[in-house]
């Protein structure tokens, strides 16, 4: 448990300060793009590590599966300290004109928010806490979780226990879901950002999610309830596909609503999500032993469908920067 949680330590940076990246390195129209193709990362590795563990696992023991994921990090680290910069300002590799085109499209929040000297003002907690769209993002966010972390824990046991699936056969098919995730999570920021040029910040950015979380929802009760395994499967894949599908609309719209300071907003949001997250592996856990595992999933599309209605409450459009 103690390594476990050191190693949510560890994590608990990355997806906060992507953002922050994306907020400083991509245009307005391409937040929602560029937050997918982070989250991409979930699908590949997701698909691929449950295959690359086993297949160690059976040549060299469980423990080597743990010394090579160690050293892949510390390869990843490495990498990114000496290659990546917070900034396109600070990259030796971007020049003149690549600089003056990401600027250029930074200009609207520029012209809303000054940003000159945002590196040396404190984070406006008063100003975020007070906003309804902040809480509307950490709430739904939360709920958007949940689902999410029946997938990553308890899925390939669903498989195996509910399903009547042999190990090996919950081994290949428990990385449907991640496929899905792979396919759906590029759609959907494209779609956010296509969304937003076409129904306006607001509208578009909940449009995205309404359509995702909706979809997502109504394809896991009809998995649930689905008596064939491989079209329940298939079912509950594009759950988790769709509700990656409107993710990253959430982390686009923290960028909206802030571009200074986006990394503590996306931080608070991903705090609340990893709330819903701790509560799913219990929470399903009990329901599937007290009821059945149908009524536990049933019970994550009831909150992933929570998720899009939050939303009412979220407005893109509100920059939580702009002088009062």
């Amino acid at each position: 448990m103690v390594v476990r949680f050191l190693t949510g330590v560890g994590e608990a940076a990355a997806f906060p300060n992507s953002n922050k990246i994306i907020a400083f390195w991509l245009g307005r129209g391409r937040r929602g793009v560029g937050n997918a193709l982070f989250l991409m990362g979930i699908g590949v590795g997701g698909t691929l590590t449950p295959m690359g563990i086993a297949w160690i696992m059976q040549r060299w023991g469980w423990r080597m599966s743990f010394y090579v994921c160690g050293a892949i990090g510390l390869v990843v680290a490495a990498g990114w300290h000496l290659y990546a910069t917070s900034r396109p300002e600070q990259h030796p590799r971007v020049n003149a004109e690549e600089l003056a085109l990401i600027r250029a499209s930074r200009e609207a929040e520029q012209a809303a928010a000054p940003a000159e000297k945002a590196r040396d003002v404190k984070v406006p907690w008063r100003k975020l806490l007070s906003s309804l769209s902040t809480w509307g993002l950490m709430l739904s966010y939360s709920c958007e979780a949940y689902p999410n972390y029946i997938f990553y824990t308890w899925f390939f046991l669903y498989l195996v226990r509910a399903r009547g699936m042999t190990i090996h056969q919950g081994g290949i098919w428990g990385a449907a879901p991640f496929l899905g995730v792979l396919l759906l999570a590029p759609m959907g920021g494209w779609f956010s950002d296509w969304a937003v040029r076409r129904f306006g910040r607001r509208r578009g950015r909940q449009a995205t999610v309404w359509l995702g979380m909706t979809g997502s929802a109504l394809l896991l009760t009809l998995g649930a309830h689905t008596r064939g395994n491989i079209l329940a499967i298939l079912l509950l894949a594009g759950a988790m596909g769709l509700n990656l599908f409107a993710t990253p609309t959430w982390w686009a719209a923290c960028i909206d609503l802030t571009q200074n300071f986006s990394g503590s907003l996306s931080a608070m949001m991903n705090m609340s999500g990893n709330l819903g997250g701790w509560i799913s592996p219990i929470l399903t856990a009990y329901i599937a032993t007290r009821f059945g595992w149908t009524y536990a999933l049933d019970f994550a599309a009831v909150i992933t469908f929570l998720a899009a209605l939050l939303w009412i409450g979220v407005n893109a459009e509100a920059n939580l920067e702009r002088r009062s």
